[in-house]
């Protein structure tokens, strides 16, 4: 699994991806990048892919990486 840096690369918009929030490097949780504004289109949001999870900034040490499920 290869590790991004979200401040240099962000993923597809709607697909689901391995979040790793900088405040916490235990903290884990599966996202999609979504647009945190509606005036300003490149402002983005890593939200939870379930209810009951937290939003993630983008921010200086947010990482990210792909799911790849086993066919």
């Amino acid at each position: 699994m290869k590790w991004h840096k979200a401040t240099k690369v962000l993923p597809p918009p709607g697909k689901m991806v391995l979040v790793r929030s900088p405040n916490d490097e235990y903290n884990y949780q599966v996202c999609q990048l979504a647009a945190m504004n509606n005036d300003d289109p490149y402002e983005f949001i890593f939200l939870p892919w379930f209810d009951g999870g937290s939003s993630v900034e983008i921010k200086k040490g947010t990482l990210w990486a792909r799911i790849t499920l086993p066919e």
